[in-house]
C-alpha cells in the first residue's frame, strides 16, 4: 500500500486472525478496550511525524529512536513496552539485497507502532494475512509473524548466494579471469553487509528472549528463541560463504600468479636461447673493414647454418639442465 498522509495502514485486530482497517480518525479515538491496535507509518511523512510527537504518547527518547533511519538492530525496554529495530531484505527496484531496509517497532500490551522508509514485503505479507483473517491475534503474535516473514524472505537470498558461489567455483576450475575475481569481490561485499546487519539483529532477539516482559508469554518466548536460532544458522551460512569466497579468491590469485610466472619463465628461456644469436648477428653487423666472408658468396648461408646449430645446442643444453 502507498502511504496516505503518512499512514500506510492501521488495523484493530479482532483476536481471531482478522482485523478492521481504520484511518486517522479512528486511530485518534482508539482505546485499548476496542482491541489491539497496529499502526504502520512512513517515516518521512510530516503527518505521521506529527502524530508520533503529539498523540502517540512516546517520550522524546523513544520518538528519536523510532524515527531513526540509520540504527542497527537493537532492543530498548521502556516501561511496559519495547522498542526494537529489525532489518529485512530490500526488494525495492534499484536496491541491492544487502542494503537491508529497516523497520522500527514500538510494542506494548495494547498496540504496535511500526515505522519504515522503504517497502518491506514481509509487512505486506502480514497485511494480506489479516485481510483474509489468517493474521496475528495480538502484539507478541504480530512480532513473531514479522520475524518469521523477514527470515523467510532471507532464505532465497542465501540460496542465491550459495548458487553463485557454486557457479564461480565450477567456472574457476575451468578458467580464471578478471571477471570471476570481480564477481567474487562483489559477492564477498554482499555477504559482509548482510552479516553486518544480522549480527546485531541476533543480539536483539537474544535480549528480547531474556528480557522479563509480563505480556510476552513463555510460548511466545520459545518462538523468539527459535527465530534467534534460525538467524544464527543464517549467520553460520554467511560465514561459510565468506570463507569459501576467500579460498576461491586465493586460488584465482595463485592461478594468475602461476600463469604469469610461467610466462616470465618461458620468456627468460627464449631470451637465453636467442641471446648468443643476437650477440653473433650484432657482431657480424658492425660496419668496419676486415669483416670475414664479405667477398665469399656462401658466407650468408654458412652463418645461417651456424645460427641454427647454435639454437639446437642451446635447446639441448637447456633440456639437459631440465630448464625446459
Amino acid at each position: 500500500m502507498e502511504p496516505i498522509e503518512g499512514l500506510i495502514h492501521a488495523f484493530i485486530l479482532d483476536g481471531q486472525g482478522g482485523g478492521e482497517e481504520i484511518g486517522w480518525d479512528r486511530i485518534r479515538s482508539w482505546s485499548p478496550e476496542q482491541g489491539f491496535l497496529w499502526v504502520h507509518l512512513q517515516s518521512d511523512q510530516s503527518l505521521a511525524n506529527d502524530w508520533l510527537s503529539r498523540e502517540s504518547g512516546l517520550d522524546e527518547l523513544l520518538l528519536r529512536a523510532i524515527l531513526d533511519t540509520n540504527s542497527n538492530p537493537r532492543l530498548l525496554k521502556e516501561g511496559n513496552g519495547i522498542l526494537t529495530t529489525l532489518r529485512g531484505i530490500n526488494f525495492n527496484r534499484g536496491a541491492d539485497p544487502e542494503d537491508m531496509a529497516f523497520l522500527n517497532i514500538w510494542l506494548d500490551e495494547n498496540r504496535a507502532i511500526t515505522v519504515r522508509q522503504e517497502k518491506l514485503k514481509s509487512v505486506q505479507d502480514i497485511y494480506h494475512a489479516i485481510s483474509i483473517k489468517k493474521g496475528p491475534v495480538d502484539g507478541p503474535g504480530l512480532l513473531i509473524r514479522l520475524l518469521d516473514r523477514l527470515f523467510k524472505r532471507m532464505e532465497p537470498i542465501l540460496d542465491h548466494l550459495e548458487q553463485e558461489l557454486d557457479n564461480i567455483e565450477i567456472q574457476s576450475s575451468k578458467e580464471t579471469n578478471e571477471t570471476l575475481a570481480d564477481k567474487l569481490l562483489d559477492l564477498r561485499h554482499e555477504v559482509i553487509e548482510l552479516r553486518r546487519h544480522l549480527i546485531p539483529q541476533h543480539r536483539a532477539l537474544e535480549a528480547l528472549y531474556n528480557e522479563p516482559i509480563p505480556w510476552i508469554k513463555k510460548v511466545h518466548k520459545r518462538w523468539v528463541r527459535e527465530k534467534s536460532n534460525q538467524l544464527l544458522r543464517f549467520l553460520a551460512d554467511l560465514e561459510s560463504f565468506r570463507d569459501r569466497a576467500v579460498v576461491m579468491q586465493d586460488e584465482i590469485r595463485n592461478s594468475s600468479s602461476e600463469r604469469m610466472n610461467r610466462a616470465m619463465y618461458m620468456l627468460s628461456v627464449l631470451t637465453g636461447i636467442f641471446l648468443p644469436m643476437g650477440f653473433l648477428t650484432g657482431l657480424l653487423g658492425i660496419n668496419v673493414g676486415g669483416m670475414p666472408g664479405v667477398e665469399y658468396k656462401w658466407a650468408f648461408w654458412i652463418v645461417c647454418t651456424l645460427l641454427v646449430f647454435m639454437v639446437a645446442i642451446n635447446i639441448w643444453v637447456f633440456r639437459r639442465m631440465k630448464w625446459i
